[in-house]
Order: structure tokens, then sequence, then C-alpha cells
């Protein structure tokens, strides 16, 4: 340390930003199915790891409407054609074996004062529904079956309260652009403009969803509705056609963003939509490494790809988002199973065989901001977001603890200053490319 240059930061606790909803991943087929792969002792390990005290305390699960890449096979929860009165929907087999046990398991672990959030998503209506009559490739959904797809998503929200779930929120849907484009996409999808979305919106799910649309009082209407729900690039065309849409805006809580083509889109379009939309909260609700063809989908132990996820979670964190959730909560040694072959990584493998799980570096790198930022920590401000290559993020928690977490990606190790205005300093040497997190009173 002779000679080691200091780097100060300067966290002011009176000047406050967003405050953070929750973190997660998403109960796909794939991760029930791994999860009843294992023991019963096991599975409660696993658990233990995810959401209790003892483990990184996620509190947000996503939920897919009916199958998605992470499944064996292609399908809704109502595939039988022509039925637009959805008399025949009903939640599907891989519900009631893979879905429900891991929610019901996830809720009985979180600490008693931090409840279980679930957010639904669709990836595709029934292909009786959409114009290419098909799960994937390029579909968007039919005019004539706008109220259905809306009452689709009622009945869902019905069906999981029936079982005992209230959900916390809803996407309008999975990856929308995926549907516009022919022969690229190979798995679940359905395509929306953002102008169809907004009329979908504002005359359909939302007033259906609200039980402002004559039928009745709903009792949904408290669920928030995220748009978009895809990657950070189409924000500010989303928030053009949509936030600026009288009918629809009033059924928008929030935006949903993907963090796959982050290269091609500048922080700056998360601050442009927060100053267009700052009553609008901005959730990352799905990341996963080892997407791109030519990546190995799957790398045990990657230092790499923990830092990427920082990487992301800071860029996300000190520009107006308020939660970051991984893809799949645990996929198998190979990233699956997937009917499309779409294999990625996760932060949890499950070995089946062994009764075995491999936690991946990623694990610990969400935990440094899941395990020390729990609902309703508020973000205060540092007077420089990075310094000498060390970036951090500082928040104020409910507790009135202060956390700041430390990131040095640089190949030297730092000696790192936090001054606090109101309550004294602390000094700590960062190692190289290394995650720190601090937390005082």
């Amino acid at each position: 340390m002779i000679g080691m240059q200091g780097i100060t930061f300067k966290v002011n606790g009176d000047k406050k930003y967003q405050s953070i909803i929750g973190w997660g991943a998403t109960v796909t087929d794939s991760t029930g199915i791994n999860f009843q792969n294992l023991s019963e002792e096991t599975k409660k390990q696993l658990i233990r790891a995810f959401f209790s005290e003892d483990g990184v305390e996620y509190d947000v699960l996503r939920v897919p409407i009916g199958g998605t890449d992470c499944s064996t096979r292609v399908y809704t929860l109502h595939d039988e054609p022509g039925d637009a009165s959805l008399s025949g929907f009903a939640l599907a087999e891989e519900d009631y074996l893979y879905k429900i046990p891991v929610l019901r398991a996830a809720r009985a672990a979180l600490p008693a004062d931090r409840p279980l959030r679930l957010l639904a998503s669709a990836w595709t209506a029934p292909p009786w529904m959409k114009t290419n009559n098909d799960y994937t490739g390029r579909g968007l959904l039919r005019e004539d079956f706008y109220q259905a797809w809306a009452d689709y998503h009622l009945k869902f929200l019905d069906a999981y309260e029936a079982e005992g779930f209230h959900y916390w929120g809803i996407t309008t849907g999975n990856e929308p652009i995926n549907g516009l484009v022919d022969g690229v996409i190979r798995f679940n999808s359905m395509g929306w403009t953002p102008g169809a979305m907004r009329t979908w919106l504002g005359q359909h799910l939302g007033p259906t969803l609200r039980g402002t649309d004559g039928r009745g009082a709903s009792q949904h209407a408290d669920v928030k509705i995220l748009i978009l729900d895809d990657q950070r690039v189409l924000m500010p065309l989303w928030t053009s056609y949509v936030v600026m849409d009288k009918d629809a805006v009033k059924y928008v809580d929030g935006f949903a963003i993907h963090w796959y083509a982050n290269y091609l889109s500048p922080l700056l379009s998360l601050e442009i939509s927060h100053i267009f939309s700052p009553d609008k909260f901005i959730f990352n609700t799905e990341a996963s490494n080892g997407f791109q063809n030519w990546d190995r989908h799957v790398v045990l132990g990657s230092w790499e790809r923990a830092e990427a996820y920082a990487d992301d979670i800071l860029d996300d964190l000190n520009h107006w988002v308020t939660g970051w959730m991984e893809w799949s909560l645990v996929l198998d040694m190979q990233g699956g199973p997937t009917w499309s072959g779409n294999y990625v990584d996760a932060s949890i493998l499950v070995n089946g065989d062994e009764d075995e799980f491999v936690k991946q570096p990623t694990f610990y790198a969400m935990g440094h901001f899941t395990k020390f930022l729990p609902p309703d920590s508020v973000r205060v401000d540092v007077d420089s977001a990075a310094r000498d290559g060390v970036r951090n993020v500082a928040f104020l928690r409910p507790d009135n603890g202060t956390v700041v977490v430390l990131y040095n990606p640089t190949q030297k190790e730092k000696l790192v200053t936090v001054q606090d205005t109101s309550k004294g300093y602390l000094t700590v040497t960062l190692a190289p490319r290394s995650i720190n997190t601090v937390i005082y009173w």
C-alpha cells in the first residue's frame, strides 16, 4: 500500500433519488424441472440460498404466462382454437408441477417482513389469436382478439389467486420486437408495434384489470402494469407512443427493460424516459450470460460474467432503475432444458444426477446488491459515480443504514475513502477486479 494514491467519494444522504422495489429472477419451467430433480433436503438448501436471511434474499419472481424457450414444449394456456370466450382456459400441468411449488417454497423462506412480489409476463398469445397462426416467427395479435387477450391475462391472475398468489405486477408481454422479425427469433414470441400496444393497453388490458370496462369491479385493480419488457434501446420510442397517449398513460405504472442490447443504447435513454415520465418506475426484468450464438452458453466459475452483472446493475441504479432480475432462476449444467435450443448461463446450476447445485460467481455479484438493498432503500447522492476506474452507488436503507457498493474493475488495488456528510468516514482497500459492499449507521 506504500505510495498508493487514495480516492475519496462523498456521500450526501440529503439528496435522494429512486427507491428500490426488489430483486429476483424468472421461475421458468426449466427452473421447476431442475428443482424437482433434487432431493427434499437439497431443495431446501437451494431455496435457502436464494430467499432466506442466510441467503441473498431475492424477493421478486417473474412468472411466465404459459411456455417460454425455457420449457420442454411449446404451449399456451388455451391452445384450442376459436374460443374467444376462453371457456377452455386453464393453468397448465407445468404451473402445478414446476412453477407453483417454487413460489410456495420461496414465499415460506423469505423473512416475515419481506413479502414475495410476483410479476407475470406472457411470451405469446395462442396461435389462433395471431396473424401467423404460430407460436413463434413474425406474428402479431389479431385486432379481433384484443379483448380476448386482455381477458386471458385476467383469467391467469384469477387462477393464481385461487392458488393463494396475488400478483404485484404484470407486463404487456415479453420482448415484442421479437415477433416483428421473421426467421431470427426461434422461440415463443409475439410482435407489437408501439401504436398497437398503446391501443390494446388503453382500450382493453388497462380497463379490464382496473375494473373500468363496465363489467364490474376487479380484484386485480392494484396490479402494476409495466410496458415494453424489452431492450432498453426501445424505451424512447415506447415512451413517445404509449406514455404520451392520454388513454394509455393512466394505466402505465412502469417500464420493464432487458439488458441484451445495451451495447446499442446509451444510458441517456434511461434519463430521457425518467424526464418524460418521472412518476413511472423503471425495472430491469431480464438478463443472462451466454446468450450470443458465439458464446459458450455455460461457463463454470466465470468471474468475467459476475463483473458484467455488477457493471450493468451499477449503470442501471445510477440511472433511475428500481430493481434488477436475472432470466431463469436455475438451469441445468448445460443451461437448459430448452425446447428451442436457447441455452444460457444462470447464477445457480443444478446437477440432478448428483443431487447438487453449483453457485456461479454471478450469484455472489447479485448478492452484493440484493442482500443489502431491501425494498424502499433510497438512492442517495455521491459526488462522482466513478473515479480512477472505481465505480459506486449509495443507498439509505429503511433501517437508516447507508450502503455503498464499490466495484474496482482495474488490475490494481485501490485505496478508497467514503466520506458521509452526516455520518463520518471510512477507508477500505479494494482488491483488483473486486466487488465490495460496505454498510454503516
